[in-house]
């Protein structure tokens, strides 16, 4: 006898099952490979593009600056080093406008004072020690010569250590003058302020407090920018 082809493989019995498409709930239709972070997807059409030079992962562009990460001259550096300092101090050399932070003026300011005082104590002890040698001269040999010569080194001496410090103040005083402007500029003061420290007795203390300022950009004046533009 034959069956009834529809009562073949009931339902709950095994056998062969009708098939179905291949593609069971739960798994992810495969429309492309799988977008990674930072790259357009693939399928459905490119709905982002990364700007050409950009790679994920690494920070937005921040402007333009100058060599080793620094920004251009034109620019303040915040946070600057002792050899930055004074390398933008003297690239600066006669640069009114603009603005310095507080980290350039302090630097040069600390980088000047030891110079000055390696100067001034190295010129007192060669004049100490020819001082010295004159006394020692007069009291061992009795002769007036020999102690006027010692004497005369150590005059010499005084007055050569005393032409290097002024050759040094000529050689600084411009661009130290440009830096405390800047400095002014970078607190919202005007660079002309500088010259309160002219004022006998308390000129300096005022001058000391200005460039301990912070920096206050609110008010600026257009008129202070640097345009060199480098």
């Amino acid at each position: 006898m034959t069956q009834d082809p529809s009562h073949e493989n009931p339902y709950g019995q095994a056998g062969e099952r009708p098939s179905y498409d291949q593609s069971s709930y739960g798994q992810n239709p495969q429309y492309g490979h799988q977008p990674q972070y930072g790259q357009a997807p693939q399928s459905g059409g490119q709905y982002y593009q990364a700007p050409q030079g950009y790679q994920a992962g690494s920070p937005s562009p921040a402007g333009p600056s100058g060599s080793g990460g620094e920004p251009p001259l034109s620019r303040p550096l915040y946070g600057a080093s002792l050899g930055q300092a004074v390398r933008r101090f003297f690239k600066k050399y006669t640069r009114f406008s603009g603005y310095a932070s507080r980290s350039e003026y302090w630097w040069v300011a600390l980088a000047s004072f030891v110079l000055y005082m390696v100067v001034a104590i190295a010129g007192g002890l060669l004049f100490g020690v020819l001082a010295s040698n004159s006394s020692n001269m007069q009291t061992t040999t009795g002769s007036g010569s020999a102690s006027f010569e010692a004497e005369g080194g150590a005059a010499i001496a005084l007055m050569v250590f005393g032409l290097i410090s002024f050759a040094i103040w000529v050689a600084l005083v411009v661009p130290y003058l440009a830096l405390s402007w800047r400095r002014l500029h970078d607190a919202g003061l005007p660079g002309p302020m500088w010259f309160l420290g002219l004022i006998p007795g308390v000129g300096g203390l005022i001058v000391l407090i200005l460039m301990l300022l912070p920096t206050n950009t609110e008010r600026r004046n257009p008129q202070w920018e640097d345009r060199t533009g480098d």
